[in-house]
Formats: C-alpha cells, sequence, structure tokens
C-alpha cells in the first residue's frame, strides 16, 4: 500500500481521500499519485491535454493513446504504481493523466497518520440487533428493504454493514458521532475482503482470529468481532495481500453512490 503524504488538516484530507476512493472528483483539493506515494493537498490541480469522457469520468491526459490513459487511470484508482514516469492526480474536474516534471513535491508535506479504529464505526446487521435488542434478521430485512441510505449499508459477503452512526440513529438514540469519513469503504467482513483480494476466505478468517502465521495475523485495530463475524480494515488487507482486485472493489464501493 502507498504511503500517503499530506499538507492539509485530518479532517479535509479524509474527505478527499473518500473521494478518491470512491472515484469521484474531490470537491476540496487534489490526490496524485506519483511513484510509491500517494500525496493529498489543498490546492486545486489542472494541466493541459486531451480531454477524454471515459467510464471513470473525465479525463485530461497528456498521453499518446487512449489506452494507456485507461491504464493508467485504472493503475492510479486501483491503489497500484503507475508506468515509469506517469503521474496522476484526481482533482475537481475530473482525473489527470501526465508526465512527473509537470508537478513537483514541496518540503511542507507530512505522513498522514490515520490512528483512527474504522472497524468502531461499522456493525454488522447480526451484532447491530445485539446491541439495540432487536433481531438481527429484523436489521438485514430493513437493510434489503431501503430502510437506509446507500451510503449508511451495503452487503458484505453473506451479512450487512452498516455505519455504527446509522444504526444507532434508526434503533438507539441518535447519539453515536459520525466517522471522519465513510467506514464502508474501509472495513469488511472476512467473507467480503477474501472475494475483493481473491484470497481464500479461511485463510482471511484464520488472520483476522490471529491464527494465521505470525506475518499474516492482524493486531487490535485491523480487525474486530462483529457478532459471529469478523471485519477487517482495508489498510490491513492491503498490507498483507496488496491492492485488491480493482473491478471488484469498484463495483463494492459503486453500492454506496
Amino acid at each position: 500500500m502507498a504511503e500517503i503524504l499530506t499538507d492539509m488538516e485530518s479532517a479535509e484530507t479524509f474527505k478527499a481521500y473518500e473521494s478518491y476512493l470512491l472515484g469521484q472528483p474531490a470537491k476540496a483539493g487534489t490526490v496524485l499519485r506519483q511513484g510509491a506515494f500517494l500525496y493529498i493537498w489543498k490546492e486545486k490541480f489542472e494541466t493541459n491535454g486531451t480531454v477524454l469522457q471515459t467510464s471513470y469520468g473525465t479525463v485530461v491526459t497528456t498521453l499518446d493513446s487512449e489506452s494507456k490513459t485507461l491504464f493508467a487511470c485504472r493503475e492510479f484508482l486501483g491503489g497500484r504504481r503507475l508506468p515509469s514516469g506517469v503521474s496522476a492526480a484526481l482533482s475537481e474536474k475530473g482525473i489527470y493523466i501526465f508526465p512527473d516534471e509537470l508537478w513537483t513535491l514541496r518540503d511542507d508535506f507530512a505522513e498522514w497518520k490515520r490512528e483512527i479504529d474504522f472497524t468502531m464505526y461499522a456493525v454488522t446487521a447480526e451484532e447491530a440487533g445485539v446491541l439495540y435488542g432487536i433481531s438481527g434478521k429484523t436489521v438485514a430485512s430493513d437493510c434489503e428493504k431501503g430502510a437506509f441510505k446507500k451510503s449508511e449499508a451495503r452487503k458484505s459477503g453473506k451479512n450487512w454493514l452498516i455505519t455504527k452512526q446509522a444504526a444507532d440513529f434508526r434503533y438507539g438514540g441518535g447519539s453515536e458521532p459520525a466517522a471522519p469519513m465513510n467506514p464502508l469503504l474501509l472495513v469488511f467482513t472476512t467473507l467480503e475482503a477474501a472475494e475483493l483480494w481473491n484470497r481464500d476466505s479461511g485463510d482471511v478468517r484464520s488472520a483476522a482470529s490471529g491464527a494465521g502465521h505470525r506475518a499474516a495475523r492482524m493486531a487490535d485495530g485491523d480487525r474486530r468481532k462483529s457478532g459471529r463475524s469478523w471485519i477487517v480494515t482495508r489498510d490491513a488487507m492491503e498490507r498483507l495481500y496488496g491492492p485488491p482486485v480493482f473491478e471488484k472493489m469498484r463495483e463494492a464501493v459503486r453500492t454506496l453512490i
């Protein structure tokens, strides 16, 4: 996974990072990939080039072919390294693909430390039922019937994942704080994670439960038991297994839009 550097306050950085994971134009700031690093900064980015309307939205490119541009977009949004000498940015007007020399790193960037346990901001339908004294099947039925907004609940494997704030608003007192960004972009059941990363579900569950070999064990903050299911973070999965399968992840996050 790429190290992330930023020149913004953490709250604004989370907003820009959420736009990047959704593949949507950033409302504020820019997310840029160059080499092994992802940079998030407060200024909007634009450069000249050929304008293309693609499945990734509006793309402005300096590359000499559409196929190379689309490949660079896919690698950028999929969290992978770009072709040598190529950078990519997501800003207000879309995606920009351009040579490295058009952007130079300033010295006011610092490592973005995301010291937040996002597993605490999401619950399975089963756990929500336990927390609020109702049947987990009732919660799952509510999810299936569209009782929650698209951004508040999504199917994850055989279960449903719900933001804890949305679950509390519907079934509790409505006092649960909002996460810095949508936790459903960052948290998955082990069954879904295995599918998104093309891994054996038993191996992912073992890593979450701590039963895997030492190099493939997750720790507190990486995973949490939610009902009978384990939920795991995107960061932990990328650390152990690398980037997810792009098409599968793209389909998963689109359900939130």
